[in-house]
């Protein structure tokens, strides 16, 4: 057994005695894919993303942004994506919150808001 893995296990335990599997599992998603787009050079996302993981581990994420993700997972049914409240600033304590993602995409400079009308 990987010693780093333990911290992990145990952190994702805590989630799913207190939430449930679901949570757990999407909890960690978010983590993984974050830190991915961050770190990860083939990841598509990575030039836009690099470097702005400040997270050590899945650990310190949890005691970070647990609370916050436990209150808008109920608020928005489980329906999440992970957004940086300052899109200038990483993924790192205070600057991470989870939205649905019509929400998050408020929150980018890229995105125009459009008018769908119905032409006959």
């Amino acid at each position: 057994m990987r010693e780093s893995w333990v911290p992990s296990k145990i952190t994702l335990d805590k989630i799913r005695n207190d939430m449930g599997e679901d949570a757990a599992k999407l909890f960690h998603d978010k983590y993984r894919i974050s830190r991915e787009r961050c770190n990860n050079p083939n990841n598509k996302d990575y030039k836009s993303y690099a470097g702005k993981f400040k997270f050590k581990n899945l650990t310190d994420f949890y005691e970070n942004c647990y609370a916050d993700f436990k209150q808008s997972y109920y608020k928005y049914n489980g329906d999440l994506s992970i957004d940086r409240i300052d899109g200038k600033l990483g993924y790192e304590s205070g600057n991470v919150r989870f939205v649905p993602m019509k929400k998050n995409l408020q929150n980018k400079d890229c995105v125009t808001p459009v008018i769908v009308i119905d032409v006959i």
